[in-house]
């Protein structure tokens, strides 16, 4: 699963260059939904740097956990 998550987030770094566009890693945060049993990645990386992990993110007003 973490190869997955890795391939994307490369993925969405290459769209974002191609349309001139920045993701603030400072801003962002990474909540993974796993089937348990699943192990979570031990890091989430954008423009180089470590996305922080949380169990629960605040979105538009909606919680995710």
């Amino acid at each position: 699963m973490e190869a997955k998550l890795r391939k994307h987030l490369d993925r969405v770094q290459k769209w974002s260059r191609t349309w001139k566009m920045e993701f603030n890693p400072a801003k962002t945060q990474a909540i993974v939904f796993t089937d348990k049993g699943t192990s979570l990645p031990d890091q989430l990386v954008l423009a180089g740097q470590r996305l922080p992990s949380r169990p629960q993110i605040t979105y538009l007003g909606l919680i995710y956990d």
